[in-house]
């Protein structure tokens, strides 16, 4: 029959939680009470080897003789290559193990600002791995995204380094939670290039300016022209309704928007900048 009194009728997470202010030798002797604690105990630590961190980064150490030993044997250490010790919730967030992660935030208060020992943000692995549950986890939890890698890099950056039109989910998420970026010009090709809607097109190109870039640089006129041969029929809507004077523009050859997006074989544009009314388009 089990025993109810005293000491086994202290929760066991009770006296887990008292285990900081113990010596060792107390908590151990503590822990030898009751089976349910031993049991607890040892479940609470296989959960926690489950979704930890690792706290330091390892190395091997290579202990020789030394070739100038003169009367007695000298030997020296060095550090021959540095061996990264088991991150089993970096690999869950590679992997896209929400569950683990999740266990990982909610359980045992991991930080979701934390990092790997190479100093990449957890948020950045999700993004990089493209794991949309894992960034939006992440986010919930408090995860800053601009929070920065070792390279200075921020989670946007890591999503215009690998951006397709079909990872517009992470995008959205990071731009509604404020995200900045350290790479704008990048940010503001991947708005001209990608097949994206106008509102997530003027958010990434707002983003862009807020992070550096200079709309009369950004919008000049040589740049216009451009985008009608390269760019996006959206990125150049946004480009209009931030600066109106762009539709009245004359290349340096005289040519109007409309005939100059014609000539370069992009009927897309000029249905666009007739839409957009154009100086040389045509009357409707």
């Amino acid at each position: 029959m089990a025993n109810t009194t005293g000491i086994y009728a202290l929760p066991p997470e009770l006296i887990l939680s008292c285990g900081e202010y113990m010596t060792p030798k107390t908590a151990f002797a503590l822990s030898l009470t009751c089976k349910g604690l031993r049991r607890a105990l040892t479940e609470l630590i296989a959960e926690m080897r489950e979704c930890c961190l690792a706290d330091a980064v390892h190395y091997h150490e290579l202990t020789y003789l030394a070739p100038d030993a003169k009367g007695h044997p000298r030997t020296r250490t060095y550090r021959t290559a540095r061996a990264l010790p088991p991150q089993p919730l970096v690999e869950a967030v590679r992997a896209g193990n929400v569950g683990l992660v999740t266990k990982a935030l909610t359980k045992f208060h991991i930080s979701a600002d934390s990092y790997d020992l190479q100093a990449q943000p957890l948020v950045h692995l999700a993004v990089l791995y493209r794991h949309l549950e894992i960034v939006n986890v992440l986010l919930k939890h408090g995860a800053d995204p601009n929070v920065t890698s070792s390279r200075l890099e921020m989670a946007l950056d890591c999503w215009v380094t690998k951006a397709t039109a079909e990872d517009v989910a992470v995008l959205r998420l990071l731009l509604d939670a404020g995200a900045k970026c350290a790479m704008p010009r990048l940010l503001d090709y991947r708005a001209r290039t990608l097949d994206l809607e106008l509102g997530l097109v003027e958010q990434m190109v707002r983003t862009g300016l807020e992070s550096g870039l200079v709309l009369e640089e950004l919008f000049d006129d040589q740049m216009f022209f451009q985008a009608l041969r390269y760019a996006s029929p959206m990125y150049v809507r946004v480009m209009v309704a931030m600066r109106p004077v762009l539709l009245q523009l004359t290349s340096l050859d005289g040519r109007g928007p409309v005939v100059y997006a014609a000539d370069c074989n992009r009927p897309d544009m000029v249905a666009c900048l007739v839409e957009l009314r154009a100086w040389d388009a045509p009357p409707f």
